[in-house]
């Protein structure tokens, strides 16, 4: 009895303590090719650009595993250059089957405002050049993506987006069980979706938490990170569609908007390659005014400060 007895428990305890070692290999692309700084891409708002900066922090990790638990993976943090590094080791944890991986783009309140000096110069939290750091009250940049746009792709474009309230929860559903002691989550990236609804056709220049550096962060969210088989962010917020009505459509210039409740921002009219043509802000739910435009395809967009309401194409005929 003495020796059963022993050897159940030996079973035990190597089952309550086995270990899977967690790794992040990453597929990362700009419109759908292995991302390559200088090449030039395109937005969905038909803006060429090309890439020669793209650093971000990834922090906060935990695995959804076996039947629901949560495993949290603390005080790790990742400093990406996409054209640098696809693989993160994550750790050893006890999971056996893997279900989802949450993860946010940014750093986390209590060590966004720690010194940096504090850490070794190989840790990703340390001071780094170019600089990754805003400031001790603002902490640091969650995301810096510079580059070139314009037609002739000679056009600066920065966006360097930092904040606190912007430090967004990412979930993507994998089914993925353990084998050999190890599991590799494969996570997909595509960069050219950072820029969405974003004109950067006239260039561009927005360093802190407001604005365009906002649309990036949460493009972060809701756009850029799938699975192998594309399922994306099961925390992302709809995108919010507050028109009503936009009309007369197709119009000679006349452009009248309905809204489902009363917003404080602006409108925006874009022509097809994306420049900007046209804001006015307003406060209400209805919104009139004439644009005298030529014939042809436009996009107005409805905006607040913390991003992008609504995008509706416009058609404008003249006789």
């Amino acid at each position: 009895m003495k020796r059963i007895f022993t050897l159940a428990l030996i079973f035990c305890v190597a089952h309550v303590f086995a270990q899977t070692n967690i790794t992040l290999n990453m597929e990362q692309f700009l419109n759908g090719e292995a991302i390559e700084f200088n090449k030039e891409a395109k937005n969905n708002l038909d803006n060429s650009f090309k890439i020669n900066r793209l650093q971000y922090y990834v922090s906060g990790f935990s695995v959804k595993h076996d039947g629901g638990k949560t495993t949290e993976i603390s005080d790790t943090y990742f400093l990406i250059d996409p054209t640098k590094q696809s693989s993160f080791d994550l750790g050893s944890h006890d999971v056996t089957n893997m279900e989802s991986i949450t993860f946010y783009v940014g750093v986390d309140q209590a060590k966004n405002h720690a010194d940096p000096s504090q850490y070794s110069s190989e840790h990703p939290l340390a001071p780094k050049s170019p600089s990754m750091h805003w400031g001790w009250s603002a902490g640091y940049r969650f995301v810096a993506m510079e580059g070139k746009a314009g037609a002739s792709l000679n056009t600066t474009f920065e966006l360097h987006a930092l904040g606190d309230n912007y430090y967004y929860p990412i979930e993507i559903p994998f089914v993925e069980t353990a084998k050999d002691g190890a599991i590799n989550v494969g996570l997909r990236a595509e960069y050219s979706k950072l820029l969405e609804g974003i004109d950067v056709s006239q260039g561009l220049i927005v360093h802190g938490a407001f604005g365009e550096a906002i649309d990036l962060l949460q493009n972060f969210r809701d756009h850029v990170f799938t699975n192998v088989i594309g399922e994306g962010n099961v925390l992302s917020v709809p995108p919010t569609d507050l028109i009503t009505g936009l009309y007369p459509n197709p119009s000679a210039g006349i452009l009248s908007i309905s809204m489902e409740r009363s917003v404080a921002g602006s409108v925006e009219v874009m022509d097809a390659q994306g420049k900007l043509l046209y804001s006015e802000e307003f406060n209400g739910n209805l919104f009139t005014t004439t644009i005298d435009l030529k014939s042809g395809v436009y996009f107005v967009r409805v905006r607040q400060n913390d991003g992008i309401l609504a995008t509706r194409k416009w058609v404008i005929t003249r006789n």
